[in-house]
Order: C-alpha cells, then structure tokens, then sequence
C-alpha cells in the first residue's frame, strides 16, 4: 500500500514539475520575426551608395542623408559581413530622415512583447551629439515604442559595435495591427555629414503562455494539495 501511495505521490509530482516546466518554457522563448536585408548586404556596392536594398523604406531629408557603405570605403568595418547602413543628422528637422520596415501584417498579437536590436556606432570622438538618433515601433501611424539617443546624456559608442534594444507589448488597442520598425535621425544640427552606423538589426516576439499550459501547471499543483490533505 504504502508502495503505491509512494508511486502515486511521484507520479503528481512529476506532473507538477512538468507543467511548471512548460509554463516557464512558453514565458522565456522568444521566436525570431524576418527582416529583409537584416544587415544590408543585397545591394553588393563598391562605392558609396544611397539605396539599402531589400524592403527597407528610405525618406531622405537631404543628399546622402542614408548611405549604404562597404568596409573599404570607411575606417570602420561592419558588425555582420562588409556592408552597413549610414544615417545623417544633416538635417531639418529632425526625423526626417529615416529608413523603415515592414515586418508584420496584420499580425500583432494582444499580450506579446516585441523587441527590436540592432547594432550602433556613431562616427565623431568629440563630438557626441553626432549620435542622435531614434529607433522603434510603429502601427504605420502611431509611434508604439521608441528608444532616443540624445547625444547628452544616453550617448552612443564610437570605439566599438554596441548592441541596443527597445521593446514594446502589444494589447488590444494594437491587436492586429500591421507593425512596422524605423530608424531616424534625433537632431536637426545641419553642420556636417554626422554619421551615425546601424547594422545587424533582429526582431524577436515572446509570447504570453498558452491557456491550456498554464492551466496543466495549475491543475497538477492542485492534484498535488488534494493528496496531501488526503494524508
């Protein structure tokens, strides 16, 4: 009897365990969502070119406001492959000149959180306010989430690639919206050709946990409290 007991106590147990298991699994992964031309290597250049390639959409406020560049053309070399985009702050006024993306369809999903990454270089040592720019969500109308250097006081590097996120969770004001991401410039200085570098940009989406998981967790820990008042 007691063996029984023993086997069937473990057995619960391992219920539990297994659905705690699967509701920590659907919590923490996140699925990647395509980007075209992720890293801006379609358009093969040998020379400064202002096309991306691929689906990104460019607005330039001003000649050569976005560049597409090669490693033998600058003294800096891509995070990922040869190529890497450029985007000035030569212009007036700020945010109009951008390069966007659209990634999603109709196809936000109410409670999932979405995050955009990319990797940033700014191209002045001394001058830090070269690196304003601003990057983030959008439904193709409303701004959903956004992430601003200032220059001041959230700087980007210029020695090194350095990798930035911003993320946003869709609810049901957004649900099934199309989901667009951009890239724009923050500053309106007109001084110079201020270079900020992007490359490497990804998309991932966590979900929330599927109802019928959570629901195995919860009903095996239940199962679980029912034997133990038993004994």
């Amino acid at each position: 009897m007691r063996k029984r007991e023993s086997i069937i106590r473990m057995g619960m147990s391992m219920f539990v365990a297994a659905g705690a298991l699967l509701i920590t699994s659907e919590q923490i992964i996140a699925a990647p969502i395509a980007i075209d031309n992720a890293s801006f290597q379609d358009n093969d250049i040998t020379s400064f070119d202002g096309t991306l390639g691929g689906d990104w959409v460019e607005s330039e406020g001003h000649g050569f406001g976005i560049l597409l560049l090669h490693n033998d053309q600058d003294p800096l070399n891509a995070f990922d492959g040869d190529q890497y985009a450029a985007l000035s702050n030569r212009s007036t006024p700020a945010g109009d000149t951008n390069f966007s993306q659209k990634v999603l369809t109709a196809g936000i999903v109410n409670g999932t959180t979405y995050t955009l990454s990319a990797y940033f270089r700014r191209i002045n040592a001394s001058q830090p306010e070269d690196g304003a720019i601003s990057f983030g969500f959008s439904d193709g109308t409303a701004v959903l989430a956004t992430y601003n250097f200032d220059g001041t006081t959230n700087v980007l590097s210029h020695t090194a690639w350095v990798k930035h996120s911003v993320s946003f969770t869709a609810t049901t004001a957004n649900a099934g919206d199309d989901l667009y991401i951009a890239f724009q410039n923050a500053s309106s200085s007109g001084a110079s050709l201020n270079r900020v570098f992007i490359d490497a940009v990804s998309l991932e989406a966590t979900p929330i946990p599927e109802p019928a998981t959570l629901s195995l967790g919860l009903v095996g820990l239940g199962l679980l409290m029912k034997r133990k008042r038993i004994n």
